[in-house]
C-alpha cells in the first residue's frame, strides 16, 4: 500500500507537477537527487560507511545528470512550489526503492510488482479525470499507451526489481542517474534534438560514476573473500 500510493504515484504526479513548474531539466535534476536521500539513510539509518568509492560515483552521478538535464531546460523560472514539488519526486522515488529492497527480503518481485501497481491504479482510479474510454481513444494512441505500459513501466520496474537482489538501494539509484543520459541520446537520434559537448560530458561522468562502483564492489569482495581465507587459515584443527 506504501509502495504503490506513496512511492509509484506520489513520484509521478509530483515529478510530472515539477515539469508543470520548473521544466524538464530541473525536474530530472531534482528527482536523481534521490540516490542522496538513498546513500544518508543508509549511513544514519542502517549504518552503513560511506566509503570514498561511493562518495565519488555520487558526486560524478549527480553532476552529470545535472549536466545532461540542465541542457534541456526550457525555462529559467524558479518557484519555490516547483522546487518543493521535484524535491518531493525525489523523495517518494528513494522511498519505493528502499521500501521495495525491504520488501523484496520476504517476497517473490512479481508479487512486489503487483501489488505496488496495483495500489498505484486504485489510488489514480480516486481522481474523477482519470478514466476515459479506449473508444474515445486514437487507435495508434492505445497502442502507445500499451508500450508505455508494458515496457516502458512494468518491464522496467521488474528489472529494477531484479537489480536490488544484488545492489544496495543507493547504488541502483545512481545507477539509475543513466536514464537521462540515454534519454538524451535517443531524443538526439529520433527527435533530432541537439546534444551539446556538456551533455555528453555529463553522460561520461555518470558512466564514470557506475565504474567506480563497479570497481569498488569488485575490491570489497575480494577484500572479503581474502578475510575469509585467513581467518579459515587461522582456526584450530
Amino acid at each position: 500500500l506504501a509502495m504503490g500510493m506513496l512511492g509509484l504515484a506520489l513520484t509521478q504526479f509530483t515529478y510530472y507537477a515539477a515539469i508543470q513548474s520548473l521544466g524538464v531539466g530541473m525536474a530530472i535534476l531534482l528527482q536523481y537527487l534521490a540516490p542522496l536521500w538513498m546513500l544518508l539513510f543508509e549511513r544514519f539509518w542502517l549504518k552503513i560507511p560511506l566509503t570514498p568509492a561511493r562518495l565519488a560515483a555520487l558526486t560524478l552521478a549527480l553532476a552529470g545528470c545535472a549536466m545532461v538535464s540542465v541542457e534541456t531546460e526550457s525555462t529559467r523560472h524558479w518557484g519555490n512550489v516547483g522546487v518543493l514539488l521535484g524535491l518531493t519526486a525525489g523523495v517518494c522515488f528513494a522511498f519505493y526503492t528502499l521500501m521495495t529492497r525491504h520488501a523484496l527480503k520476504s517476497h517473490r518481485d512479481l508479487t512486489v510488482l503487483f501489488y505496488s501497481f496495483l495500489f498505484s491504479a486504485l489510488f489514480w482510479s480516486a481522481s474523477p479525470d482519470s478514466w476515459q474510454p479506449l473508444s474515445q481513444i486514437e487507435p495508434s494512441k492505445v497502442w502507445m499507451i500499451f508500450y508505455v505500459v508494458v515496457f516502458g513501466t512494468i518491464f522496467p520496474y521488474l528489472l529494477f526489481m531484479h537489480a536490488m537482489k544484488h545492489l544496495s538501494a543507493s547504488h541502483t539509484g545512481i545507477i539509475s542517474a543513466l536514464e537521462p543520459v540515454v534519454a538524451a541520446v535517443i531524443a538526439w537520434i529520433f527527435l533530432h534534438e541537439k546534444l551539446t559537448g556538456l551533455q555528453l560530458g555529463g553522460g561520461l561522468c555518470v558512466l564514470l560514476a557506475i565504474v567506480i562502483l563497479q570497481m569498488g564492489s569488485v575490491t570489497r569482495r575480494n577484500e572479503q573473500t581474502r578475510h575469509s581465507r585467513e581467518s579459515g587459515n587461522r582456526a584450530p584443527e
